[in-house]
């Protein structure tokens, strides 16, 4: 009866706070008020039951895939983002969830202001809801950021035009853009108001889509990564692989595949990054099995073979793959911190652990005296790059490391159209929707 309370009092609060009359899609109409703390908890995991699934949408602009065209209804819906077409778009072509966000963004941020109304940061669970809230609200900031914002720049972010902070539950102000650096304060701020609160550790397998102390780290690290502030990833991902700091041994078995939200790497499984609906509609770009060699496991852990040299993605299609952070991030991220600061020897400490548990044998003592003999730090730099590629592939990374890092030029052909987007090119920030432009001149 518990649980069926729980799922009615969802489906109210859902249904309740999803009608809007505004650009942002998160004006109620109605209002179920939580009390308890179990209400509280049923408003947070309805919010984090809602987050989007555009890290995995985002991948079809990315080198690491190809539009299969073997559905039209899938070529209908995804060809305007696999060619980078954000002008004209077809009726039926898929969109990011840019009101979602803020949907997700005003739960959290009723949580924040109700919670410490009733003065229930001096409950540890309370503090904990409250904790998770301002994470899902920098967590949502974030990743519009990073699809509907120019990349982090430190020299320029303060005169960046962003996307709009939403920091509380006055739906009645229509919300002006706020510049980058303005975004980038608010998320580290809000990470740094989350850490006084949290007091889970990691949550168990099930329970760990929510965020915890160690999520928060590696979200944290995830951050400074990509502002390129390379000391505070670092101190980010130490802290984070204090928590957890196992990788999955892919000699020893490979019947759990590192990326599963049950791996003992994972961290935090929210994100569905490849869901069936894209499964179905790409495939794997030739260039990126061509990263895989036979002596790497991982090709029979990313991959499945459809038929003699034809790839399907093996990493996707069930909610068994949600991932949002797990510890292999973290060694990259180390991995090219150290490359970028210089220190060759600590790079290469924390590749040589991941490469460990993903080689064959002979192939890791191969590839290890390779790297050894690499002197030049941009050359070490190019490798951990790559090493990136092959692990976080298809788990929604390669969009956003090609923003972060070269911005390279990518050229596809599809039905015998050549689709090109140039080197730095200005489609590496997607527009911000047509709907909520229309609904708000702000933006």
């Amino acid at each position: 009866m518990k649980s069926k309370a729980y799922f009615v009092l969802l489906v109210m609060i859902s249904a309740l706070l999803a009608s809007c009359d505004d650009f942002l899609d998160i004006k109620p109409v109605g209002r179920v008020i939580p009390e308890t703390q179990e209400q509280y908890r049923a408003l947070l995991t309805n919010a984090y039951s809602k987050f989007p699934t555009d890290r995995g949408l985002a991948s079809f602009r990315s080198d690491e895939v190809e539009l299969t065209g073997t559905n039209e209804l899938d070529v209908s819906n995804y060809l305007d983002i696999y060619s980078w077409n954000d002008l004209v778009k077809s009726d039926f072509s898929a969109e990011f969830m840019w009101k979602d966000y803020y949907y997700v963004i005003y739960n959290a941020n009723y949580i924040i202001a109700n919670v410490n109304a009733l003065e229930g940061e001096q409950n540890a669970g309370f503090r904990q809801l409250v904790g998770e809230a301002y994470l899902l609200r920098a967590y949502s900031h974030f990743t519009l950021a990073n699809l509907f914002a120019p990349h982090y720049n430190e020299a320029t972010a303060a005169t960046t035009p962003a996307i709009p902070l939403s920091l509380d539950t006055n739906t009645d102000v229509v919300l002006k853009k706020n510049t980058l650096s303005d975004v980038y304060n608010s998320i580290l701020s809000d990470i740094a108001n989350a850490n006084k609160l949290l007091n889970i550790t990691m949550w168990p397998v099930g329970e760990h889509y929510r965020f915890s102390k160690a999520a928060s780290a590696a979200f944290e690290a995830r951050v400074h990564l990509y502002m390129g502030k390379w000391d505070l990833a670092e101190t980010a991902a130490l802290a984070a692989l204090v928590y957890n700091n196992q990788l999955v041994d892919l000699n020893a078995s490979t019947k759990v595949i590192p990326s599963q939200f049950d791996s003992p790497e994972s961290i935090m499984a929210l994100d569905y990054v490849m869901r069936d609906a894209y499964v179905a509609a790409l495939k794997p770009s030739a260039s990126l099995v061509a990263m895989f060699p036979s002596s790497d496991i991982r090709k029979r852990t990313t991959f499945k073979e459809v038929s003699l040299g034809v790839f399907g993605v093996k990493k996707g299609g069930s909610i068994d793959f949600r991932v949002s952070f797990r510890t292999a991030e973290l060694y990259l991220n180390l991995a090219e911190v150290y490359a970028r600061k210089g220190n060759l020897i600590e790079s290469r400490t924390y590749l040589f652990a991941l490469m460990q548990t993903r080689l064959t044998a002979s192939y890791y003592a191969q590839e290890k005296a390779r790297l050894e003999a690499i002197a030049d730090k941009d050359v070490l730099l190019t490798e951990v790059l790559a090493e990136r590629y092959r692990e976080l592939a298809l788990e929604g990374h390669r969009w956003f490391d090609l923003r972060r890092t070269t911005q390279p030029q990518i050229v596809r052909t599809f039905r015998g159209e050549t689709y090109t987007l140039n080197q730095g090119d200005a489609r590496y920030t997607i527009p911000i929707p047509k709907e909520a432009k229309d609904n708000n001149s702000n933006l």
